[in-house]
């Protein structure tokens, strides 16, 4: 694996490589670590009091891990916008 990693003289078939990739189950520890950086990432924004910074950064994080959104950390912006979406819409005036 040292040879893999450090290119040194190495002289393995891309079945080998592909072989020990498998039996170190690499996939499976790579989307545990992502996994958990994701949701350390996420637990950050939770101590912060800036619902603007708050949201950014909520953003900025789903687009780092590939997310369209991510939920439940950013309750100021989340009960602010079922506030507006409950109002009535007034009606536009329009002029002739």
């Amino acid at each position: 694996m040292e040879k893999l990693w450090r290119r040194s003289g190495a002289d393995f078939s891309p079945e080998q490589i592909e072989a020990l990739y498998i039996e170190l189950k690499a996939d499976e520890r790579a989307r545990t670590l992502l996994e958990t950086y994701k949701e350390e990432a996420i637990r950050s924004l939770r101590d912060l009091e800036n619902p603007n910074l708050k949201g950014l950064l909520r953003r900025v994080i789903g687009k780092i891990f590939n997310d369209t959104e991510i939920k439940g950390w950013c309750k100021e912006f989340e009960q602010k916008n079922a506030a507006l979406r409950n109002q009535p819409v007034a009606a536009p005036v329009v002029s002739i």
